[in-house]
């Protein structure tokens, strides 16, 4: 008994670890969509999508609602990261069997380490290659964008409702993301990929 009870709490271990490595991946590719997608050249785009390319078309047409598309990898990057989270804290704690406070704090240092890497190494990955990335990552994140409208526009207007709230007095379209934060994001694939300088100016 003790010994199928153990295969089974293994077995448990390796099937939540298969699922963090997933979520790692989805973190990996909303990391790397947000910085190739902002780098590539929009001149280029603009060339190969009147020479019929859709994979063009398709990232012309996210480009252009910019702060859907930062809301959609905000929600997605904010699920997989709490997850992620939960997931490494359950198995250290049955692994373990700490469940104090030690146990929180490893299960946070080691999700904040795992997320940190995945992201770095995929924004680094993304701003190196960021043509090839955006055009590999393009029909995905347009059907998360689809997926996901209904959950960014309710949350648009829950932040929108409390902001007015709190008396800031926010006029217009609500937005998860700040126009402060989506100017960040258009320098950091400036200086990444280090040309189209023109295109940044634009897009800031």
């Amino acid at each position: 008994r003790f010994r199928r009870h153990s295969q089974a709490r293994l077995m448990r271990v390796l099937v939540e670890i298969v699922f963090i490595i997933i979520l790692l991946l989805v973190a990996a590719i909303t990391a790397g969509s947000e910085i190739s997608i902002i780098a590539v050249s929009r001149i280029k785009l603009r060339k190969l999508a009147s020479e019929g390319s859709v994979t063009a078309k398709i990232i012309l047409k996210i480009l252009e609602t910019t702060e859907r598309f930062f809301g959609t990898i905000l929600v997605t990057n904010n699920v997989v990261n709490s997850l992620i989270a939960v997931i490494v804290a359950a198995i250290l704690i049955r692994l373990t069997g700490n469940q104090g406070v030690w146990g929180v704090v490893l299960a946070t240092l080691m999700s904040a380490f795992l997320i940190i890497i995945c992201e770095v190494t995929a924004k680094t990955i993304a701003a190196r290659y960021s043509e090839k990335m955006s055009f590999a990552l393009a029909g995905p994140i347009q059907r998360l964008i689809k997926i996901l409208a209904p959950i960014v526009w309710g949350l648009e207007r829950v932040v929108n409702v409390v902001t007015m709230l709190l008396g800031s007095g926010a006029k217009g379209r609500p937005s998860l993301v700040t126009e402060e934060e989506i100017r960040a994001l258009i320098k950091i694939g400036e200086s990444e990929s280090g040309i189209h300088k023109d295109k940044y100016r634009m897009l800031s």
